[in-house]
């Protein structure tokens, strides 16, 4: 199946070393099917909500849902560049180099991966945050877990030049 959510439970130390168990619900945004590319925002977010209780993965109320923590949240912007092999050259050289690894710039272009990224998503930090800007038509096309979710929801929109902007909070 098309990976849309993983739950787990999670150790985590909070306040004054305090350790406390939370059940963590890791979601993205194919949850949403053919709404995917809106991203998950407040208007969509009792959509997000039924599909977990539709597909009996947990049990809780909405208000529940909604005033839980939040971390690791990825924020997106999609913007068409007919250019975007130009401007990713372009970002690249503007970038300060760093020796450090997963630190500094890293810019792809190849036929099944175009884009460019700062730092890493596992590694990221406030002093060292994640940006990572690529090409949805070529992920839908060639990454063999994208392409699934692709044939099936997404075929008929129009992702010519969709350009995506993604960072890490």
């Amino acid at each position: 199946g098309i990976d849309k959510f993983y739950i787990h439970r999670k150790n985590i130390k909070l306040k004054k070393g305090m350790v406390f168990k939370f059940l963590c619900i890791q979601l993205n945004s194919k949850i949403l099917q053919k709404d995917y590319l809106q991203g998950i925002t407040k208007e969509n977010i009792s959509k997000v909500y039924d599909s977990l209780i539709r597909d009996k993965i947990v049990y809780f109320s909405l208000d529940a849902f909604l005033n839980s923590e939040c971390t690791d949240i990825d924020f997106k912007k999609d913007i068409l560049n007919d250019t975007f092999s130009k401007s990713t050259e372009i970002l690249r050289d503007m970038s300060k180099a760093s020796k450090q690894s997963k630190k500094g710039v890293n810019r792809f272009d190849t036929k099944v991966n175009k884009g460019i990224e700062w730092s890493n998503r596992r590694t990221a930090s406030p002093s060292n945050p994640f940006l990572k800007i690529y090409s949805k038509v070529v992920q839908c096309l060639f990454d063999k877990a994208m392409i699934p979710f692709y044939e099936e929801y997404l075929k008929p929109q129009d992702i010519e030049n969709r350009i995506r902007i993604e960072y890490t909070l």
